[in-house]
């Protein structure tokens, strides 16, 4: 993901806020605690994966708009 980005431009700022959020809730409550200290324009993507390392299918899915989104199950 960070690839794709610095893709479109070398100049945006990446952080990882966290690594280690052992659930769902964990990490929503996370970005809810420290949104507020962001600049008002900042852009937020959250990828939080609990069972990251574990063998599972992968799943593609199409929208209407012809988004495709990739995840896992």
């Amino acid at each position: 993901m960070k690839g794709v980005a610095y893709g479109v431009s070398q100049s945006l700022l990446i952080s990882d806020l966290s690594h280690e959020n052992p659930s769902i809730f964990a990490g929503a409550y996370r970005l809810y605690q420290t949104e507020q200290f962001w600049p008002a324009d900042t852009v937020f993507v959250a990828v939080v994966d609990p069972g990251v390392g574990t063998a599972r299918l992968s799943i593609v899915a199409e929208d209407a708009h012809r988004t495709l989104l990739r995840g896992s199950r």
